[in-house]
Parts: C-alpha cells; structure tokens; sequence
C-alpha cells in the first residue's frame, strides 16, 4: 500500500490548503433552514445534540450527486448512480429510474412507489482538541478510491413527508456511528408501537369515540389481526446472492384529520425503534407503520415494517459497498462497483466538475470544498491514522478484478 499512496495521494492533494474549518456548507442556508426549524426533539441526547450542532453538515442528493466507481480498465473513473441504467449493458435489470438498484439497494422501506417525500442527510465528524478528525484516503490495487471514516463518525438521514397544506414535517430518523468494529445503527420515530400511537390519540382528541375515522383507526391499532404477510425478494437473477425476507405490513387507516397528523409528528418526541416491534400476532411481526393513505404518520405504501432495527438487519446490504456489480448479475456489463465505501452508501470525496454524466476516462476528482475545509487527508496508518481511531472494516466479498 506504501508505494499506491506514495503515488498517488500526492496528486490529489497538492493543493491542499493551509487551512481546517472541518464544515462544508452543501446546501444554501436559505433551503436548509426551513427543514432545521421543524427538526423534532429525540429522547437520545447525543442525536438531539448532534442534529442542532452548527458543526454538522447537511447534504442531499442534489447537493452530493449519489455515484459509483468504475475500477476496472480500460476506463476507470466515476459515474452517476442515474446513468448506470442505460450506461450498463441491461443495465435495466439492476437500476431502476430513479438511479438506485432494485431491491436490496433501494433504501429500506421506500420501495412500493412511496412517493411525498424528501431525504435530508447529515455528517458528523468527530472532534479533537476542537479540530475536526478527518476522513482518510487512499487507493488500492485496483484504482478504486478507498477510505475510513474516524471513530465516532456519525451519518444520518431525516425523512419528511410533505402535508397537505405543502409543509415538509419529519417522520423518521435513521442514524449510523462509527465504531472500531463496525457501525452502530438506530431508528428514531415518534411512535414505536400501535399501542402508543392509539394511547397518545385518546389523550389528544379526548372524544375520539365520536369521530368515526378515529374510532376506526384506534380499534385497528389495537387488532393484532391486522397484519398482512408480504415478502420482498429479489428478481430472479440477483436471488444467488440476496435470500428473501418475510414479514408483515400494517396498513393503518386514514386518520380522517390532517391535522392531528401533523400535531403528533411535530409535538411528540421521536425515540428509538432499535429491537422494538409494532405489532405481532404469533409469528407474524412488522416493525413500523405503513397505510395506504395519502397522508398519515408515514408515507403512502412505506415498507420499513419488514426491516427489524437490529445491527444485523442494516449491515445486510452496509456490507455490500465497493462489490463490483457484476457479482449481482453477471450479464449486467457496467465494470463499476456498488457505491460508497466504509459501509456507507451517500458519502463520497469526488467534485463534480470531474463530470459524472457519461463513461469519462479518469475523472475522479477531489471535491475541493471538502479538501480544503481539511475533512480528508492522506492515509497513513504507520504515523497519523492509528488503529484505535482508524479502522478497516473486513469485506464478506473478494476483489476479483483487476
């Protein structure tokens, strides 16, 4: 590894300015700032802390353009994840159109056609003696940019959901820490069970009894025969490496009162599903809320009721960053590996200017924000990057191009 670094990190950063502000602001204040006024209290002090911090970074996918690297020859660089459908040969059969992949890489509980809805992400870097640690950089044997985030990174995502009256209102809150062994992931929503949502509508609409929509929805909530099998699976050529996953969806009702929807998403403090489960009856068991209404405490046809929030579940596709993307289906020609890398998906060191937007020959490009606020550097686990901080994560695959 000494020699690729050797060469190669001084290419990369040898306008590196004399300069640590540890911020970037990706988005303009005036877009950000209407989604920071509605963020909503968390009964986890370090996410609350963490999500009114004006050290954290907020980015969406306008703002970091979601791409996959391209490390195979003869032509090695970056692509948008929004072109690999007609850049690839059949390439249909892995992305869909919104420039994710089908199942297992659309994110969890957006499959289904969810519409109404917006994904705000945040980055957190730790800090030391008040100077932000970087992320390291390097590249291995294959070109493919590599890199680990420090201990105590956290990465995040607030979904909202817009109102009728157009208002984007949070709903969900899906956070990852950096650990030395791996990440530590959670969900934070307001309510964590059936129980509690019907519990919590009694005690705001005291005379629910005679509200038909709410006298329905309450008796729903409370009827463990409500849940619906489903299975999610992959297509037929992809199921070699993705086994099925069955559970329950609970379709709650409409709850006939916008703005009762939008009073509890805004007043009732979200905590944390990790190994909660909102409904179960014998072997049947769903993990969040889902309705096919056109607006509830989640979106229309939200899946994530399939996605226990266990450390097992979220790896399950985490895991799969920087696999080359014709493991999945081998007659899918695209020479370019699964985005991200360090088991995040999101996050990615290149500057746009490099074109993303078409098979280019070495076009991957440092952004120069990030470079120069001092948020990367060279990896160099002998001297700056010690294990204790700095760890690589093991891989459950194997490079096999070259």
């Amino acid at each position: 590894m000494a020699s690729l670094l050797q060469f190669f990190l001084p290419l990369i950063f040898s306008a590196h300015a004399a300069f640590n502000s540890g911020y970037v602001q990706f988005i303009s204040k005036e877009k950000l700032q209407p989604f920071l006024n509605s963020l909503p209290q968390v009964m986890d002090s370090e996410i609350d802390l963490i999500l009114r911090s004006p050290s954290t970074m907020w980015y969406d996918n306008e703002s970091m353009i979601p791409v996959y690297q391209d490390s195979v020859t003869p032509i090695l660089g970056v692509r948008a994840n929004s072109i690999g459908r007609t850049l690839a040969v059949q390439g249909e059969r892995i992305f869909g159109t919104d420039g994710h992949f089908y199942f297992p890489f659309i994110p969890p509980g957006l499959m289904g056609g969810v519409s109404n809805l917006y994904v705000l992400k945040f980055w957190a870097p730790p800090r030391k003696n008040n100077i932000t640690l970087p992320t390291a950089l390097w590249t291995d044997e294959t070109t493919r940019w590599r890199w680990i985030f420090p201990k105590d990174t956290f990465f995040g995502e607030l979904m909202f959901l817009k109102s009728p009256h157009g208002e984007w209102i949070p709903f969900e809150i899906r956070t990852r820490k950096r650990e030395l062994k791996g990440w530590n992931s959670n969900v934070y929503r307001p309510f964590d069970t059936a129980e509690k949502l019907a519990e919590t509508i009694k005690t705001k609409r005291p005379n629910w009894m005679n509200n038909p929509a709410l006298y329905n929805l309450i008796r729903f909530l409370s009827n463990t025969q409500t849940l619906e099998p489903m299975r999610l699976e992959a297509p037929e050529y992809l199921t070699k490496t993705w086994t099925p996953i069955d559970g329950a969806m609970d379709y709650i009702p409409s709850f006939g009162d916008p703005n009762l929807v939008t009073e509890l998403l805004k007043t009732i403090p979200f905590v944390s599903c990790e190994g909660k489960v909102w409904k179960e009856n014998g072997q049947l068991k769903s993990y969040a809320a889902s309705t096919r209404s056109d607006f509830s405490i989640v979106p229309r046809n939200f899946q994530a009721g399939l996605f226990p929030v266990t450390q097992e579940s979220c790896n399950r596709c985490h895991d799969q960053v920087g696999r080359q993307i014709g493991e999945f289906n081998f007659d899918t020609l695209l020479y370019g590996e699964v985005w991200g890398e360090d088991y995040i998906f999101s996050w990615h060191p290149f500057d746009s200017s490099g074109n993303f937007y078409g098979a280019y020959h070495k076009n991957r490009i440092l952004n120069s924000q990030i470079k120069a606020a001092g948020l990367v550097e060279p990896y160099q686990p002998d001297t700056l990057h010690s294990e204790n901080t700095y760890k690589e994560l093991p891989r459950p695959f194997k490079i096999i191009w070259h």
